[in-house]
């Protein structure tokens, strides 16, 4: 080995001996017609030790496929091989440890790095479980809050309670995760439990099977005592769990490793449950569970509002019968009935009415006091206004039945009236009932509330991609296109005679080679995932001004993180760039400070200076500033671009701190 190559592994030994991150050297094994058959440890730090559990001496004993178990897989050695062949490096978030390293006996996730080194590889990882499992449980999250907003949707449209428990288990299963799910009510007398609604995999589980409300062997699972209890009842591992025992061998034949119970009510009794099964041990957690509540408690309102209005409904078609309201105006429980008088002018009500409206139920008449309770508004509304009930009822002629929703202050009212008509065909009366449906508005607004949220979401990720495709056109035309453009005139030339030209065309290709090479780099940077912000900050600047002429000034706070690192450092790459281009500068002032809840970089010149005119660059293909401006502004940030008094351009760049 030539000795200068060997000072550089020496270097690089010590660089990552102490470094807290797991890194190893390996080295190619090859057989005797040069084909890669093995990967030898040459070296690892400590961590991979501490992080492995293996000492060096075992490591450093045979090669990785050697190793027993072997350190890693097939496929994984192939990759490896073809960075050794081609040179490309190799990136890869979050990999999966029980797949990539056998040898593990716990799972654990990482952000794997590998680039060529001599005739092998240097390798080098970070734990990345925890953002894994942040990751898996913002998603999780969301399917549900989906599954939430879906059930909520279920509830606005369903017509009736059977369709309203047939869409909450579809919901469950295609937006939740949920492998099967199912809905039972158990029976009044023998409390034996019927299924009413079933949507997802393995629905025959339940081909034979007998659940119960009752205290006793069929009733102690989480159907059971959720329909006793009026609790949620999980089992977090359905092959450990005692109380599964009667259904245990059925469920794991089906993939069903872990369940929930959850309890619906209506008018505060339980009257039935809905069983959720996940093909996971532990599925169902404390957050979980926190909005299945929620999703229980707004099905359970859903029964309310049916059993309100089936009961609004029989009120009603007795007053059709009647034609009349009875004279002590019976109050219904959550609405009231109401008979205006046409000829006086009169209106009455019942004391359901009074108590529905927050009137003393002693006050049953009068314009006026049903105004104290409305507002002047809503009354005027009612009467005249855009729900034209009086107006329309008196101009029809027949029997009719009208309907309108009237807001007053934070509640919304259901007001339905009938004609009552004499022997000759006269308007005699007008006969109602008023309801009041603001938890069913409010539903209904939280529906469509979070059908915006995931609309949003959406559209916030294909703006994401639109923008980096931006961006990168914009790097690949004006700078390697141009160079390659200036390379091509001068080949013609050097065709035509100029004996100077091929070696002009040279440069250029390697410059452009040089720039591709930057901005692969950009797309997949090994070296900066293992970097301080301010260490990465700092190689930009000094590989982007190599000009000798031209004076660095760093001011850099080494403390300085944010979770918009690769905004920063890209921000820190376009600014440089287009100060090499085209600021003709002397002197270069680059500054990494927190300023309050916000980063700031700042990247100053004493060029030429500009005039910001972002419109005009798009228009004109350079749309490198106006894609980092819409990037700043995208994650709450901003991109400020000005002239300095003395001469120059000052631009600055500030992101959320956290």
């Amino acid at each position: 080995m030539p000795e200068r190559q060997r000072l550089r592994d020496v270097e690089l030994r010590l660089a990552i001996e102490h470094h807290l991150d797991p890194f190893a050297i390996l080295s190619a094994v090859r057989d005797d017609e040069g084909v890669v058959v093995d990967l030898a440890v040459e070296f690892v730090n400590q961590a991979v030790c501490d992080f492995l559990g293996v000492p060096r001496d075992e490591l450093y004993a045979c090669g990785v496929l050697e190793h027993t178990p072997p350190l890693i897989d097939e496929a994984t050695f192939a990759r490896y091989v073809a960075v050794i062949e081609t040179g490309e490096p190799l990136g890869l978030d979050e990999v999966d440890l029980v797949t990539w390293l056998g040898g593990t006996t716990h799972r654990v996730f990482v952000d794997l790095r590998v680039v060529r080194h001599n005739d092998g590889i240097v390798l080098g990882f970070r734990d990345s479980s925890e953002r894994h499992e942040v990751r898996e449980r913002a998603a999780l999250v969301t399917r549900l809050y989906a599954t939430l907003s879906s059930v909520n949707e279920a509830i606005v449209a369903a017509p009736d309670r059977q369709s309203l428990f047939q869409r909450v288990c579809e919901a469950a299963v295609t937006h939740g995760g949920i492998r099967m799910a199912w809905i039972g009510e158990p029976d009044p007398e023998t409390g034996d439990v019927s299924f009413v609604a079933i949507a997802g995999e393995g629905t025959r589980y339940l081909d034979g099977v007998r659940i119960s409300a009752r205290d006793d062997e069929t009733g102690q699972g989480p159907t059971g005592v959720a329909l006793r209890e009026g609790r949620h009842v999980l089992s977090p591992d359905i092959a450990t769990d005692d109380a599964m025992a009667p259904w245990r061998d059925r469920a794991l034949a089906h993939g069903f490793q872990s369940s929930a119970a959850l309890p619906f009510r209506c008018g505060g009794h339980v009257v039935a449950t809905m069983a959720l099964y996940a093909a996971v041990p532990r599925f169902f957690d404390e957050q979980e569970i926190a909005l299945l509540d929620q999703l229980a408690a707004d099905v359970s309102f859903a029964l309310d509002a049916f059993d309100r209005d089936a009961r609004r409904r029989a009120a009603e078609q007795e007053l059709t019968r009647t034609a009349a309201l009875l004279a002590d105006g019976e109050a219904v429980a959550g609405f009231g009935s109401w008979e205006w008088e046409v000829g006086p002018d009169t209106i009455t009500w019942s004391p359901g009415m009074s108590t529905l409206l927050g009137l003393d139920t002693e006050v049953r008449s009068g314009w006026d006091a049903l105004g104290q309770a409305l507002g002047a508004d809503a009354l005027s509304r009612l009467r005249r206004g855009d729900g034209h009930l009086a107006e329309a009822v008196l101009a029809s002629e027949g029997p009719t039945e009208l309907r309108v929703d009237v807001e007053a202050e934070d509640r919304v009212f259901h007001f339905a009236a009938r004609r009552v008509q004499d022997d000759a065909g006269r308007l005699v009366r007008v006969v109602g009932t008023a309801q009041d449906v603001t938890e069913r508005v409010r539903a209904e607004a939280r529906a469509e509330a979070l059908a915006e949220e995931r609309r949003l979401l959406v559209s916030e990720a294909l703006d994401a991609e639109d923008r980096e495709r931006t961006r990168l056109s914009e790097r690949l035309h004006d700078d390697t296109l141009q160079v390659l453009l200036a390379a091509q005139q001068e080949l013609r030339a050097a065709t035509g005679g100029d004996e100077e030209g091929l070696g002009r065309a040279l440069a250029h290709v390697e410059y452009a080679q040089t720039s591709l090479r930057e901005l692969l780099t950009d797309l997949s940077p090994v070296v900066y995932e293992f970097s301080t912000l301010s260490d990465t900050v700092r190689d930009i600047a000094r590989r982007k001004l190599v000009d000798p002429e031209v004076r660095l000034e760093l001011d850099l706070d080494v403390t300085v993180s944010t979770p918009h690192d690769r905004l920063v450092v890209r921000a820190a790459g376009e600014l440089l760039t287009n100060i090499v281009k085209h600021a003709r500068a002397s002197s270069v002032r680059v500054g990494l400070h927190r300023a309050g809840d916000e980063v700031e970089l700042c990247v100053e010149d004493d060029g030429t200076g500009f005039t910001p005119d972002l419109a005009a660059a798009v228009k004109g293909g350079h749309i490198g500033l106006a894609s980092l401006t819409s990037r700043a502004v995208g994650v709450g940030g901003a991109l400020e671009l000005a002239a300095r008094p003395d001469g120059g351009t000052r631009a600055c760049l500030r992101v959320p701190a956290s």
